[in-house]
């Protein structure tokens, strides 16, 4: 899941011993599979807070209610996520057919959906990020398998998050930090076979991300937490372009992942959230900090500045 809001706890209510926080982003968020804009869906998510009596603390869940407008939503149609944004209960009203039980064999088929961001005044949609939704399996976000077959559902795509980044000075006006096990999840049509898949495109060595400390193309004083959340923001914009170029591009993985290397060098050079930065596989003069491992975050505000 992913929503681009800060959480206002003033909004919350308390109903059966639960606050709940409504978090509806300032952009509506909207669902819909790619080739049949009908089929949108928009969410009304809240954050669930409730005591765990057992042990003096609190757990964290996100309620998704699921409607066909803008408008309202039904109670009744719901998603619950846990901390860990795992599905535990679906009351989805929707159209996904349950598998059958007699026949283990039947194809599985899959459609692939986006969710967008949605402008109120110009009414342009912004895709985020897109995953597939199979039949066969009574959760909706699913990765098809290779095969065919069934498979165990995969959870959406989380966008990357500013706590991968930890940037150092290496220079009187530059900063550096390094990333390995980056990784994205992208479709595209199999050049030899005709099939789509959906696989896990990683970036196991390092990646070293650098950009100037004072540049007015960037906002001015760039701090080392600015510089985490920016470049986030610049790789999930290259993982996105990714994903929205293979939706009609036929491609093997390999030039999956070098036009996903292409974007990612590209919007740190100059690219909607940083401008003259850089990204590279060889670490600069200088360098000595910690390599982070990739995370990417939840629902709750991602903020490293």
């Amino acid at each position: 899941m992913y929503f681009s809001n800060e959480i206002d706890w003033e909004k919350g209510y308390f109903e059966n011993d639960t606050l709940s926080i409504p978090i509806l982003s300032n952009k509506p968020i909207l669902i819909k599979r790619l080739k049949n804009p009908n089929s949108s869906k928009y969410l009304y998510p809240f954050l669930l807070v409730t005591k765990n009596k057992s042990n003096n603390t609190f757990d964290y869940n996100l309620k998704v209610f699921i409607a066909t407008n803008s408008y309202g939503y039904n109670k009744d149609s719901f998603h619950l996520y846990d901390i860990n944004n795992k599905l535990i209960l679906n009351k989805e009203k929707s159209a996904y057919k349950e598998p059958s039980k007699t026949s283990k064999t039947s194809a599985v088929e899959c459609q692939l959906w986006g969710r967008f961001s949605i402008d109120l005044e110009t009414g342009r949609e912004t895709l985020l990020y897109t995953w597939w939704a199979c039949s066969g399996s009574n959760h909706p976000e699913q990765v098809p398998p290779s095969d065919g077959g069934g498979g165990e559902p995969e959870p959406a795509p989380m966008p990357p998050s500013c706590q991968a980044f930890n940037y150092s000075t290496i220079g009187s006006n530059w900063q550096s930090s390094a990333t390995k096990n980056i990784v994205a999840v992208i479709g595209y049509r199999d050049l030899a076979t005709g099939a789509f898949n959906a696989v896990p495109i990683l970036f196991p060595q390092p990646i070293y991300f650098e950009m100037p400390i004072n540049s007015a193309s960037n906002g001015g004083n760039v701090s080392p937490g600015r510089a985490a959340e920016l470049t986030a923001l610049a790789l999930g914009t290259a993982i996105n372009r990714a994903k929205y170029y293979f939706l009609a591009t036929d491609a093997s993985q390999s030039q999956v992942q070098a036009k996903l290397w292409e974007y990612i060098r590209d919007e740190m050079t100059n690219g909607t959230h940083v401008i003259g930065g850089r990204a590279s596989f060889t670490p600069p003069l200088g360098f000595s900090g910690e390599i982070k491992d990739y995370e990417a975050y939840w629902f709750l505000p991602d903020d490293c500045d």
